[in-house]
């Protein structure tokens, strides 16, 4: 039961001192950009503070008036109202803080009041009215009508109120910071993700500047490790973020290619419409390992366990960001969170500085994109709506059925291997009181090709997936409910002519997941935090693989608590899940250290297990599959009784986050893995006699089930990334991931080398200031042995070692903006195939080749 987090934690943020409760993520309002201007941004607003610090307040608001213009965001805005403001700069202050207010946050009541209060500073700096001509007056006096002397008594009444207030509010601030008054709540509340017109400035007025400033704005954020905001620095688990500047500049138009550059993350192309992904090893065909949320919805296939990258209902110009959580998550997420966890954060539905777009892509082997992203807002409602569609060439064409008269094929057009629609909406609203609401709904039609499970090879699945997600929250409770649905055909790409085609059937797949979460902070300036939830999944499942239309429930329940101590942040998870097919309950623990090593440096030491339940086609399966061997066909049926596949990891992480010219992290980690399910042996007791099967129109040669396997996989590796960003519009990242796998059953250890060993992954972004960026990347992976799994004359299972040759991926885009909002960029992914020629990714894959893409995207 892969339990997805909360859509509310996609940005979080915490009290600071004096009452100010703005943290904001990385990559909030930012306009599509060219490249990744948000660490030069970062730059020149921590010298901006620096500078106010120092009392250079004409400096600092340049440094702050120079990260708005590479990253326009509405808490800059604050910043610069606020430096004018202490600098007495007072008209310029209610210039920068209507701008803000034009963003419309949440806290406007209190900066309208901070705009009132200039006004009156203003007007008593004015000098005293002339008296009318005429009236006498004497040496220190000054006569004035009855109604102008009501007019100054109102007006110094309202004064005198302003300034009782303002006295209340610092003291309010004062006790805060010393911790004697919990501040409120820093988790966000919003239907997706609160983005930067919902932040929160708090009540603080405008008489000292010691933590009144925004100092967190360009702070690097995750959600996905503890299902709330924090810094990388205390996430418990490795975390690495794709933002949507690394999106745009990479030009890469599937997500996997986005997920291929991350450390220690297995991306194999099988088909130009097949991506399979897994961490830290364990891939496969239909891979399973890893857990894939899209705002905290599961994406997770029930009946096979896998995820159809290209069938996602979105487009990639409305991904705001990527988590990557890196090792096991099923303390927080439940079952399937085996290896990993991948969160796709959209943007925030009417966003203060979102664009809506259009983006038209073409390309070689029949590349052809186009998508529509509109987003908005009226008042508290927010909205985003978007429209795409693609299709992706075959890399190969394995049977040529013009000239090949014993095959034929049920798909129509044989040059397509993905062809999808998508449409994706959501409606956000703001509540009072902080509460919120949020719908959204999603459609994917289209058929993907596919390399599936055991003696099938080259699939297709003609399919639709629909989605309607649900969240409210109030206080510290939060809702969600959503239900995933899928129906379509599922065949064989090609069948021969004359046999009849049992694979061909129809597929029905229905789930609901529904959770409750509590979140709690307490102690002094909430330095511990608590998360409880419970959770419910039902899914059922109609397909012509399985001897029944199976339907489970599931339950779930989980608690978190993370502890401030000194330079010290502990954190403890445990979840239990509860599967209608074991016969106990299965817990999954998780406990993280992390210490403060000095200003932006940590060390992280972490240990925790995770699981992975069996997916309906492995409990519940019964279908006759070709061996491979002409005539010969065996019977594949599920098992009831298997155990769920098991992880426990160790790991030891140290994050350098202290520069604003480049950060650095190191990653070593060990695990064990047992009872991995796969296909056994064929069994022909029974079916020996059997003779021709009339369905099949073969001999049935036995009968294979799927089973625990006896062998434990023992691992141990590493992961070191840099990224380098110290001179302005000039990028560098390079990361390295090493990973030795043993099998060890009847104390016999051998090497295991379907995973790479090695992994090297590097880019240089460039962004000139004519308006013509570029992007230069590769990515070497080492060669590879997979076990083939085949069948001698007698139908029985042959497993071949085959040797996969290592492999580098080549990737470039070039882009110009030749008037704003408008941005033209030809891209180019693994063009070194064409120098090396096509490589194959997997032994059962189709050779991979090159993809040009020219592509125009226009924003308004």
């Amino acid at each position: 039961m892969g339990d997805p987090g909360d859509v509310r934690m996609k940005h979080g943020f915490q009290p600071k001192a004096g009452g100010l409760l703005l943290l904001l993520a990385i990559a909030l309002a930012s306009p599509v950009a060219l490249a990744d201007p948000k660490d030069e941004a970062r730059r020149h607003f921590n010298a901006g503070l620096e500078l106010i610090a120092a009392g250079d307040y004409d400096n600092g608001i340049a440094e702050f008036e120079a990260a708005y213009a590479l990253v326009p965001h509405p808490a800059v805005l604050y910043n610069i109202g606020r430096a004018h403001a202490d600098a007495g700069n007072y008209q310029a202050a209610i210039d920068a803080f209507e701008a803000y207010l034009a963003t419309e946050p949440i806290d406007r009541s209190e900066v309208e009041g901070y705009i009132r209060v200039l006004q009156d500073r203003m007007a008593a700096q004015q000098p005293a009215p002339e008296l009318p001509s005429g009236q006498p007056q004497s040496a220190g006096t000054v006569s004035a009508t009855p109604d102008e002397i009501a007019e100054l008594r109102a007006h110094a009444e309202a004064l005198a109120a302003l300034a009782e207030s303002l006295a209340e509010k610092e003291e309010r601030a004062t006790a805060q910071a010393s911790g004697s008054t919990p501040s409120p709540s820093g988790d966000t509340q919003a239907g997706n993700d609160p983005g930067p017109n919902e932040v929160g400035l708090g009540e603080l007025g405008l008489g000292e500047l010691d933590g009144a400033l925004v100092e967190d704005l360009y702070s690097r954020q995750v959600v996905t490790a503890s299902r709330f905001g924090q810094d990388p620095l205390e996430a418990p688990a490795a975390v690495t973020l794709i933002d949507r500047e690394d999106i745009v500049a990479s030009g890469a138009t599937t997500i996997p290619e986005l997920l291929a550059t991350v450390p220690g993350v297995d991306v194999m192309q099988l088909t130009a419409g097949q991506a399979d992904v897994s961490a830290r090893g364990f891939n496969r065909r239909l891979s399973n390992k890893l857990l894939i949320l899209i705002d905290g919805r599961s994406v997770y296939l029930d009946s096979v366990g896998t995820t159809l990258w290209n069938a996602l209902p979105i487009t990639m110009d409305e991904i705001e960001r990527i988590e990557v959580i890196r090792g096991p998550g099923s303390a927080i997420y439940g079952a399937n969170a085996f290896a990993g966890v991948v969160n796709i954060i959209t943007i925030t539905p009417g966003a203060a500085g979102e664009q809506s777009s259009v983006r038209l892509t073409a390309g070689t082997k029949g590349s052809y994109q186009g998508s529509t992203v509109l987003t908005g807002r009226s008042g508290d409602l927010g909205y985003r709506a978007s429209a795409g569609y693609t299709t992706l060439g075959r890399w190969a064409q394995e049977i040529d059925l013009e000239n090949d008269p014993a095959w034929t094929s049920s798909v129509d057009d044989q040059t397509r291997s993905l062809e999808m629609m998508t449409a994706n909406g959501q409606l956000d609203w703001r509540l009072s009181d902080g509460a919120f609401a949020s719908v959204n709904a999603g459609i994917a039609d289209g058929l993907v090709e596919l390399y599936s499970l055991g003696a099938l090879r080259d699939f297709y699945f003609d399919q639709r997936s629909t989605h309607v997600r649900v969240d409210a929250g109030t206080g510290p409770l939060y809702a969600r409910v959503f239900m995933n649905r899928q129906t379509g055909v599922t065949s064989n790409w090609y069948e021969a002519v004359g046999q009849s085609a049992p694979l061909s059937t129809t597929l029905d797949n229905t789930s609901v997941d529904s959770t409750l979460t509590g979140d709690f902070a307490f102690g002094a300036r909430e330095q511990h935090k608590l998360l409880v939830g419970v959770n419910y999944r039902y899914k059922t499942l109609a397909w012509g693989f399985l001897d029944t239309t199976p339907t489970e429930h599931h339950l779930g329940g989980y608690a978190q608590l993370q502890s401030r101590v000194d330079r010290f942040v502990f954190n403890g998870a445990v979840r239990v899940d509860r599967h209608p097919l074991l016969d106990a309950p299965v817990a999954s623990p998780r406990l993280a250290m992390n210490m403060a090593l000095g200003e932006g440096r940590a060390l992280r030491v972490s240990a925790g297990s995770a699981f992975r339940t069996p997916t309906f086609i492995e409990s519940y399966a019964n279908l006759t599959l070709p061996t491979g061997v002409e005539g010969i066909h065996a019977v594949t049926v599920g098992d009831l009784q298997l155990e769920p596949e098991r992880i426990a990891s160790v790991e030891i992480g140290l994050m350098d986050e202290h520069s604003d010219w480049w950060r650095g992290e190191a990653v070593a980690f060990a695990y064990q893995v047992d009872n991995l399910i796969d296909l056994s042996g064929v069994d022909s007791a029974g079916f020996t006699d059997q003779g021709m099967d009339p369905a099949s129109g073969a001999y049935i040669a036995g009968q294979a089930s799927f089973t625990n396997e006896a062998p434990v996989y023992r691992a141990a590796g590493g992961e070191l990334a840099v990224d380098y960003f110290g001179l302005p519009g000039l990028d560098l990242r390079a990361n390295y991931a090493l990973l030795l796998v043993q099998q060890s059953l009847d104390g016999q250890t051998q090497s295991v080398r379907a995973a790479p060993r090695h992994k090297l992954n590097g880019e240089v972004v460039y962004r000139s200031p004519l308006g013509v960026d570029a992007t230069l990347g590769a990515q070497w992976v080492d060669k590879q042995v997979w076990g083939i799994r085949s069948f001698d004359e007698s139908g029985q299972v042959v497993i071949t070692d085959t040797d996969l040759s290592g492999r580098l991926i080549g990737t470039a885009r070039l882009a110009w903006d030749p008037v704003p909002d408008l941005t033209l960029s030809v891209a180019a992914w693994n063009w070194t195939a064409d120098l090396s020629g096509p490589t194959r990714q997997h032994p059962l894959g189709q050779p991979v080749g090159s993809r040009y893409t020219a592509s125009m995207a226009y924003r308004f």
